[in-house]
């Protein structure tokens, strides 16, 4: 949860993503995960945080953790 301090105004043709947008710049994300083809994803990046699919977030998880022995 965030306060709802952060007021973002990037997407016009859908102004609700536009929370999401702050909830992650607020939360100090790592990393957005979407499935928002349409307005979401074209970003790549917002902020400096990176906006993904959720295959791409499992993908870049499963790479970070240790190998096994």
């Amino acid at each position: 949860m965030t306060r709802g301090v952060a007021v973002v105004d990037r997407i016009t043709d859908d102004p609700s993503d536009n929370m999401i947008l702050a909830c992650g710049l607020e939360a100090r994300a790592d990393t957005i995960v979407s499935g928002d083809s349409q307005h979401l994803l074209p970003l790549k990046v917002f902020e400096g945080i990176p906006i993904v699919t959720p295959g791409e977030f499992v993908q870049r998880f499963q790479q970070a953790l240790p190998k096994a022995a």
